[in-house]
């Protein structure tokens, strides 16, 4: 309404104000004073109005204690020492949060529309249309007063907007002081830096000052949240000087994927998706920026600061923060790591230690394949998982066949030794004995690794990796023990016939392995 006024009534006078301007500047002044003071206090009423009326609308995402680690002795189910997560909330998955970027540049919220709809919306939703209502405000009364007053129009417009601007960066820290939203706050950076975008695009330079002023708001406030996050994993499950740990408000580890990584891993690739998706639409408000400006210069025949590429803008997506974030993702990650070895020293078998990482790491890797998210911690957690999976296969091994690997590694360290003087004092009648042994129990053995992998591991997909490299190993343990009979024996002992055959073995792991 405030526009169409603008454009339908007060723009035909702007000849009629720069005769008066001309012939009695006092007279000008008092009357672009009066209309200073009174469209001021009318886009203030307006903002802060629709400001109300939108925070109608709030869906709270998070609460002070919604951490990474958190309390959950409250959420152990009533049958079994689990923590059922399903009793709390989920406030690390970005789900479908991040179309609030794609939507940036949609027309405001009208808000009796959506109260009657009874919609509820995240903060980042009511910033977005905040913002927008702002910068589309900003830029019509930046260009009304260029073409109505004609001088002094960036030093009118402050005047104008002074006070509506301070109250929506009043209300912006009001909400800050009781936000722990992480992935909110880094959506609100990401909204921020794109409608500066939005008025580059527009060659409107007023806002500018504005924009810095909510970043250094921002930024400061996701560094608290992340940092409270941290401190809950790097302080969690540490022993006190006693020696024991304190876990008075955590429910008993067990082998399964504790929900510690699946909230981290949640985090981490939340913040990785919206790098990427803040530099795609960056890019291409950038990319209409650019051309309007190449545009613009071409035929002024003029450069200037705006002729910088949009390269610039895209990598440093909202305000310089990015290498600070990566940094803190970076320590996050060794801290995870370290929380969940402390986790799995709580176990009580080297064993049940191995199980617990493997099924942890597995979590955070697809936690990160269902986001889609391909970055460099990808590469080590799954690293770390391989590292995991060698050392259950050993272990697995040793449980089931423990005579078998026991002769295998002994006697090859001594034929390095000294080959001669192992061969002749290899002793028959236990290698016969393995022999026989082997030969009565390797089915069985084998039926109870497929049975412990199954038991083990949660991820079925997981699991099947695993039995594969279990059962390559005792492949490759049997295969050497074949390898130190031949050397030892020029004919073939009288125990050979009952040796199993290599073929009968893969046959066997054929059956178990349904994905060779």
């Amino acid at each position: 309404n405030i526009q169409m006024m603008q454009q339908n009534s007060l723009i035909k006078y702007s000849k009629l104000f720069l005769f008066v301007q001309h012939e009695s500047p006092v007279v000008a002044d008092e009357l672009r004073s009066i209309y200073v003071e009174t469209m001021g206090k009318t886009i203030l009423n307006v903002f802060k109005s629709y400001y109300a009326q939108l925070m109608k609308l709030d869906l709270v995402m998070t609460s002070k204690s919604d951490l990474i680690v958190i309390d959950d002795a409250p959420l152990k189910s009533m049958f079994s020492s689990k923590v059922d997560m399903s009793k709390h909330n989920d406030p690390f998955s970005l789900g479908l949060r991040d179309k609030v970027l794609e939507q940036a540049e949609r027309e405001p919220i009208i808000v009796h529309v959506a109260i009657a709809e009874g919609q509820k919306m995240p903060y980042e939703a009511l910033f977005r249309s905040v913002m927008k209502h702002l910068v589309d405000s900003a830029t019509s009364e930046f260009l009304f007063v260029a073409d109505f007053f004609r001088t002094a129009a960036i030093d009118t417009f402050n005047r104008i907007y002074g006070r509506t601007l301070s109250s929506v960066l009043e209300n912006i820290e009001n909400y800050l002081l009781g936000c722990y939203d992480a992935v909110g706050l880094l959506l609100l950076i990401k909204l921020n830096h794109m409608m500066r975008l939005v008025m580059e695009r527009r060659r409107v330079p007023v806002l500018d000052n504005f924009f810095d002023r909510i970043s250094l708001l921002l930024w400061p406030r996701f560094k608290q949240v992340f940092d409270a996050n941290m401190k809950s994993i790097k302080t969690a499950f540490v022993s006190s000087s006693s020696g024991t740990t304190n876990n008075k408000k955590h429910a008993p580890v067990d082998l399964s994927p504790h929900y510690v990584s699946r909230r981290y891993a949640q985090l981490v690739a939340s913040i990785v998706t919206l790098q990427a998706a803040s530099v795609s639409v960056s890019l291409s408000i950038a990319h209409n920026t650019s051309s309007s400006h190449s545009n613009q210069q071409q035929a002024e025949g003029t450069t200037g600061p705006h002729s910088r590429g949009a390269l610039d803008w895209s990598w440093g997506v909202g305000g310089g923060g990015e290498l600070m974030l990566q940094q803190d993702m970076s320590t996050m990650r060794v801290e995870m790591i370290a929380l969940l070895d402390r986790l799995a020293t709580q176990l009580p078998s080297p064993k049940d230690k191995i199980v617990f990482l493997i099924n942890n790491y597995d979590q955070i890797l697809g936690v990160f394949q269902e986001s889609g998210v391909m970055f460099e911690d990808v590469q080590r957690v799954e690293d770390l998982l391989m590292t995991q999976r060698e050392l259950f296969a050993e272990e697995e091994i040793r449980y089931s066949f423990p005579r078998l690997v026991d002769f295998v590694l002994k006697t090859e360290q001594a034929i390095n030794e000294n080959a001669a003087k192992a061969r002749a004092n290899l002793d028959e009648v236990l290698t016969e004995s393995i022999v026989r042994e082997f030969a009565s129990n390797w089915r069985t053995g084998i039926q109870q690794i497929n049975d412990n992998v199954l038991a083990y591991f949660a991820n079925f997909r997981n699991g099947m990796e695993i039995l594969k490299q279990v059962l390559t190993q005792l492949l490759l343990y049997y295969t050497r023990f074949q390898d130190i009979i031949k050397r030892s024996w020029s004919r073939p002992p009288a125990f050979s016939r009952d040796i199993v055959s290599t073929a009968a073995i893969l046959m066997e792991i054929k059956r178990y392995s349904r994905t060779f």
